[in-house]
């Protein structure tokens, strides 16, 4: 989960103009676990709401992973991971092997709604927990340990949620299979990328 950005203008649903930004986004929290595994593992923010080490912490464990699964995040999770690893002058590969759980959603199904929530709901679950703006207040301005721990624990479910997804509809698609033999390739490319850069 990622802090919203502090404006002159806050939480107005105008564009916001980057003079105004007080604060810049950062990660709160991380929750990922392994394939076919039971336990979800969290990383936060340090006691500053600096995302540095969580940060340093995590880009080993995508690094080593063959394939990320990810709800949208060919368009958010790992753009943002990547943006803030840049602030923090931290070193990711250029292409990470990814499999997104929505661009599968719209391309080779046709739910009532995408999201994520929906889908799970679908599949038979319960869905993702409900929560409010305050959870976020609560860690941003309070920093309330109660509140982080609430925050852990809607995060980690929604790993669950998006594991089931993928094994639900993913294998029988065409993209998991063509993304699948694209690993060797990929890594190829960034083991070559890597050697560049450490000349």
């Amino acid at each position: 989960e990622t802090l919203f950005p502090y404006t002159t203008l806050f939480r107005s649903n105008l564009n916001i103009n980057s003079g105004d930004i007080i604060h810049e986004r950062a990660i709160i929290c991380i929750s990922y676990k392994w394939l076919g595994e039971e336990q979800v593992y969290s990383l936060t923010w340090d006691k500053n709401q600096c995302d540095k080490f969580l940060l340093e912490q995590f880009i080993p464990i995508l690094d080593e992973a063959d394939m990320i699964v990810a709800h949208n995040g060919d368009r958010y999770d790992l753009k943002f991971i990547k943006t803030r690893a840049l602030k923090h002058n931290l070193k990711m590969l250029i292409n990470y092997k990814q499999f997104d759980t929505l661009k599968v959603a719209k391309a080779k199904f046709m739910f009532n709604s995408n999201k994520l929530d929906y889908i799970s709901k679908f599949l038979g679950a319960e869905g993702k927990i409900s929560t409010e703006m305050k959870l976020w207040d609560d860690i941003i301005l309070r920093k309330c340990p109660k509140a982080m721990i609430e925050m852990l624990t809607y995060c980690e479910e929604d790993v669950r949620q998006l594991e089931q997804a993928r094994n639900e509809y993913a294998p029988d698609t065409d993209d998991y299979h063509q993304l699948t033999d694209e690993i060797n390739r990929l890594n190829q490319e960034n083991d070559a990328l890597k050697a560049r850069l450490d000349r």
